[in-house]
């Protein structure tokens, strides 16, 4: 299960950074804070899921 879970917020990581890694609103730490956001919802949605 954490190996899904690794290789979801690697591919979230992944498209929200190709997205948005030019947009100069966005420091690394705001990336990074959206992704683990974001990895968090999918847990939450995973669990429910269950």
């Amino acid at each position: 299960m954490s190996k899904k879970l690794t290789e979801l917020a690697d591919s979230i990581s992944n498209d929200f950074l190709s997205e948005f890694e030019d947009d100069v609103r966005f420091t690394k730490p705001d990336i990074e804070a959206i992704i683990l956001l974001a990895v968090v919802k999918s847990y939450e949605a995973f669990i429910k899921d269950k």
